[in-house]
């Protein structure tokens, strides 16, 4: 018997995947038992189809390869039609393709979900530069604002220093004789309760009138404010989000007269 041409025959093989005959399977266990070239050739073809089925087959296809690996290691059935070995051999090679199939598709898989993330977070670092650029465009046009009002000779700057509730308190109004426009500078004032906002008051013949409420933002150093043509003194108190249709006096913070 020649042990080589039997070894390359593909008979091995088609053993170990379960397409042989009885008549096969019986001379292939036969023979192993005989000759240690079969047996050994045997054990490394079971151990190859083995890691080829682990290498190949990941999580998409769990289930197909405990199946394959069960097909390999189960005691040898009967084939009952008796085909040529030819088929045996496609089978073998069908299964391959099938499992490289899996493997790749869970290799893709894979590539595009990272792809998501990686674009996922490009687009975050988008929104935040886009973000962080649009408050350095606003933070631009205050200064460029705030330059204007202080060079405009038809502005006057009106100062309002802290009351005795705070003495450190201050603020700077911009007033504009021709327009009538008002613009607060709050950036000297300290911040307002979470439930509280600042709110600015015209005395105009002895009465408070409304001039807006201030925003919450006090590092912004130009907020417009309602209009006035005329009024003698100009105060900020502290009040309700919302602002007060009266001004509460004790919590007066600053104060300044029209010069």
């Amino acid at each position: 018997m020649n042990l080589k041409e039997y070894i390359e025959s593909g008979k091995l093989e088609a053993y170990v995947l379960g397409g042989l005959s009885d008549s096969e399977t019986r001379e292939v266990e036969r023979f192993a038992k005989e000759f240690p070239e079969i047996a050994h050739e045997l054990n490394k073809i079971q151990s190859g189809f083995e890691k080829y089925i682990i290498s190949l087959s990941e999580k998409p296809a769990a289930r197909l390869r405990e199946e394959l690996l069960d097909a390999v290691n189960a005691p040898r059935p009967a084939s009952k039609s008796g085909k040529h070995l030819g088929m045996y051999v496609a089978m073998a090679a069908s299964i391959a393709l099938l499992l490289v199939f899996s493997g790749l598709s869970w290799y893709f898989y894979q590539q595009w979900n990272e792809t998501q993330s990686v674009l996922a977070h490009v687009q975050q670092e988008k929104e935040i530069l886009n973000k962080e650029a649009s408050e350095k465009n606003n933070t631009i046009d205050q200064l460029l604002q705030y330059k204007r009002l202080v060079s405009d000779t038809n502005v006057i700057k009106i100062s309002l220093a802290g009351t005795v509730l705070q003495p450190q308190a201050k603020a700077v109004v911009f007033y504009n004789k021709h327009t009538h426009e008002i613009y607060l500078d709050p950036t000297g004032l300290p911040s307002a309760p979470p439930h509280q906002q600042y709110q600015l008051w015209a005395i105009i013949d002895g009465k408070p009138v409304d001039m807006g409420v201030v925003s919450k933002d006090l590092k912004v150093p130009v907020h417009p404010m309602k209009s006035a043509p005329q009024f003698q003194a100009l105060a900020i108190t502290l009040e309700i989000l919302g602002g007060s249709s009266f001004p509460t006096l004790e919590a007066m913070y600053v104060l300044g007269q029209r010069g």
